[in-house]
């Protein structure tokens, strides 16, 4: 194994043929968060998508089929909340889960359909996955 770390890799586009999953988009610009997440998340059965700044995460959520975003808020360009406006502003119907080690303002928070802090650990976040996703299953 070289001096790159595994993760440093497109590890989002292998789940782009996953037909038939529940497919997440996950945003962060830390790509050790974003590999762990990816793991854990496609490990469940879930096709993942993976964006490092907004930019890519706009593209990818127009260009593919979205179930939940998972959303950092602490982006470098433009804030999860922006960038949470932005997609519910394009697709409303897509839930999004802010995931943030820093605090998120309230007027976020009453944009989003969740929020799991950074430090809770990932059986809650799988739980919130889980719960947002049924939730969403039902309303179709």
């Amino acid at each position: 194994m070289g001096s790159e770390p595994m993760y440093n890799r497109d590890f989002s586009a292998p789940a782009i043929a996953h037909e038939g999953r529940k497919r997440i988009l996950s945003v962060d610009d830390d790509l050790t968060v974003l590999y762990i997440r990816y793991k854990l998340l496609a490990n469940a059965g879930y096709a993942v998508l993976s964006a490092t700044d907004a930019a890519q995460a706009l593209q990818l959520f127009a260009e593919h089929p979205i179930d939940l975003v998972l959303l950092d808020y602490a982006l470098p360009e433009m804030d999860g909340g922006m960038l949470a406006d932005a997609m519910k502003t394009h697709r409303p119907d897509i839930p999004i889960l802010m995931v943030s080690g820093v605090a998120v303002p309230e007027k976020v928070l009453s944009i989003v359909n969740g929020y799991v802090r950074k430090g809770d650990g990932a059986d809650h976040l799988m739980t919130s996955v889980g719960k947002i996703l049924k939730s969403r299953a039902l309303q179709k």
